[in-house]
């Protein structure tokens, strides 16, 4: 490479100089802050590890000063001369950080609540030690190594090795979990029971299907949760490819692209392996089908910068003339739109799934292609995360005894998850779990507060809703305690039942629950109609994917339809009442006033834009189009009852001019 040739001049002389004196001022400073001690080597975190390490470091601070009375800097000090009473101080923190996680929680009986630590494992004690250790080692250690180079070493702190800890340091727990394998059995029954079991497990559209998606996506190669999550449209490529079967049409396919998490943060990239990508088209199982799931919520968004309005029109417009592959571009507002939105604590449950995948990638892909898929090395697959305590005992025995061990194909079903699932099982709270719940004095003190709360700063105000939050929450918790009490129950007694060969119908009558209200229940007949047709793989024709499209699309714009497509006793959600709905989502308020607020709060992004009203959809009517707030009032007042129109007071004061004959008295 030929040198760099700088253009000498005087302009180009005084911006050197410019420069050179604005390093050597910088220098200045960093050569007296290191004199003066005042250095911090500032690691590159995520904010989140970031905050979390401040607090840490203030925790420990704290208890240095107000606990052992002594100076913080001097423990750590202390600690790297090896003295006994510096670790005997640093050993009594992590106990008390240990015992400072205790936390109430609601328990069935006299009680009614106990404590318990929220720290179970020792991973926990284990990356607070290793985080107050870095921490302390910016913070202070850095500048002792720079006063004493020649000892440098000794102002050095070495983590304890936690399955070596010969110090003590760590308490000896193990971890409170089985490790089971979701089969592909089991992912597609979960996908499709969401669906099916719609009046069971009460959602809202949007919740439902990105639940779908991204389970969809899980169970495809075991990514982590936080890499399937808030994926914006930027990252999803839809386009169109020329089929090779018949190269007069052109099919579907989308590429997704993905970032692992747990990767060092502005670090320099040598490689590309923290980005992964794949391409996926059509398949036939609709249930499983990413592609299709990726068009319908790109429909129902209206993202496509095209205009497509249907999906015949996608398969119908683009022509690829001389080409194989035409891209489908999103508009430019929806770049950094999450297409499927959904919250964490949705994906608590599914984190075993990852664990199922990645052994199905044993004896299909390579070691260091399937590391690159989990963004794992082999040491952490092999040695901890992802082998379930449940082995093949069908493998076993072949490789013992070969053809002696014979055919089995009774073991293989253990392994799916769903296997002993009873659908006689208790699921909701009885009546006599909503009176013990109610007659609780933990209960009735939070009601009591909660009354007097309303009446000494009003109804509406802050401190009556953060205490209703507070019974509500507890009420909810004691629900699913009284459900698991009685599934335990349930389960055990059953078992010993059916060992002894009586039928378990009595426990069937008195396992009969009371339903709670689902706020959700206009979507419920969709929802069980869209799983049927997810189930229809072998229609395949243009005529029935419109229908799929457009019942997807419906659905997901709050579109439902009136029709028995299930049964009363599926769509029973309790005691009918007048109450005011919410024509856009279908949410059941208190009163008008509960509406508003919700409207304001929820949907106040639906009226930036035209849209036509969805229940005059819903009964096949003329469809209205409504062009704000107000105008969605007055609608919904005169179109369909008052009493589901939020309140939404007109801006004009005074009277109005009119334009035709300049009258100033119209109201």
């Amino acid at each position: 490479m030929a040198p760099r040739r700088s253009r000498r001049d005087a302009a180009s002389d005084e911006v050197q100089t410019k420069r050179q004196e604005e390093a050597k001022r910088r220098l200045q400073e960093k050569l007296y802050a290191q004199a003066s001690g005042g250095v911090t080597r500032n690691r590159a975190l995520a904010p989140k590890s970031r905050k979390s390490r401040d607090a840490l470091w203030e925790a420990s601070v704290s208890y240095f000063r107000d606990v052992a009375c002594r100076d913080h800097k001097q423990v750590w000090l202390g600690l790297c001369l090896d003295e006994p009473e510096a670790e005997t101080i640093c050993k009594d923190f992590l106990e008390y950080y240990l015992l400072s996680s205790e936390d109430r929680r609601l328990v069935f009986g006299p009680q009614e609540s106990e404590e318990k630590l929220s720290i179970t494992c020792v991973n926990t004690i284990e990356s607070v030690w290793k985080s107050l250790v870095a921490e302390a080692d910016d913070r202070i250690l850095y500048n002792m190594r720079l006063e004493d180079p020649r000892n440098k070493r000794q102002w050095m702190l070495c983590l304890p090795n936690q399955e070596k800890d010969t110090m003590g340091m760590f308490p000896s727990f193990e971890q409170t979990f089985v490790k089971r394998e979701a089969t592909a059995e089991v992912l597609l029954q979960l996908l499709v029971g969401l669906w099916e079991q719609a009046p069971l497990i009460p959602c809202a559209p949007e919740t439902r299907f990105s639940f779908d998606r991204a389970l969809t996506l899980l169970g495809v190669s075991g990514f982590r949760v936080y890499e399937v999550m808030d994926i914006p449209y930027s990252r999803v490529e839809l386009g169109m490819v020329r089929d090779p079967s018949d190269a007069t049409k052109a099919v579907p396919v989308a590429t997704i692209h993905l970032e692992h998490q747990k990767q060092e943060t502005n670090a320099v990239k040598g490689a590309q392996n923290h980005k992964f990508q794949f391409q996926v088209t059509t398949v036939p199982c609709r249930v499983v089908c990413l592609t299709r799931k990726i068009i319908s919520r790109a429909l129902s968004n209206d993202a496509f910068e095209a205009g497509f309005a249907s999906y015949d029109e996608l398969l119908r417009r683009p022509i690829l003339e001389n080409v194989g592959y035409v891209p489908l571009k999103w508009k430019a507002e929806f770049a950094d739109r999450v297409m499927c939105p959904i919250k964490y604590s949705t994906f608590c449950r599914l984190r075993h799934t990852r664990d199922s995948i990645s052994n199905a990638f044993l004896g299909v892909f390579e070691p260091a292609f399937r590391n690159y898929i989990l963004g794992n090395t082999s040491a952490v697959y092999e040695k901890k995360s992802y082998i379930p305590q449940q082995i093949s005992g069908k493998d076993l025995m072949m490789a013992a005894w070969a053809a002696l061990a014979g055919t089995d194909e009774i073991t293989p079903q253990l392994r799916h998850a769903t296997f002993t699932r009873d659908e006689n099982a208790p699921m909701y709270p009885t009546a006599e779990d909503y009176d013990n719940i109610e007659s609780r004095k933990d209960i009735t003190a939070l009601r009591r507060e909660v009354e007097a709360m309303r009446a000494e700063h009003g109804a509406g105000s802050e401190e009556a809703r953060k205490a209703k939050l507070r019974l509500d929450a507890d009420i909810t918790a004691l629900r699913k305690l009284a459900v698991a009490e009685r599934r335990e129950k349930y389960f055990a007694e059953a078992d010993r039942l059916r060992s002894l060969g009586v039928p378990t119908v009595s426990l069937r009558a008195g396992a009969g629950s009371k339903r709670t209200a689902s706020r959700y229940s206009r979507s419920v007949p969709d929802a069980v109609c869209i799983g049927r047709l997810m189930q229809e793989s072998e229609r395949q024709d243009e005529e029935f994917e419109t229908e799929y499209f457009e019942s997807f699309t419906a659905f997901l714009h709050n579109i439902h339809s009136r029709g028995a497509s299930v049964s009363t006793d599926d769509l029973d959600d309790g005691p009918k009442n007048d109450k005011p709905d919410c024509l856009l989502c279908g949410l059941s308020c208190a009163h008008r006033s509960s509406l508003t607020r919700h409207v304001g709060r929820v949907h106040e992004k639906n009226f930036a834009r035209p849209f036509h009203c969805p229940e005059c959809s819903r009964q096949r009517l003329k469809p209205v189009l409504i062009t704000g707030k107000s105008h969605w009032s007055n609608h919904v007042a005169k179109q369909h009852g008052r009493a589901n129109a939020p309140n939404v007071p007109s801006r004009v004061k005074g009277p109005i001019r009119c334009l035709i004959c300049n009258c100033q008295n119209i109201r």
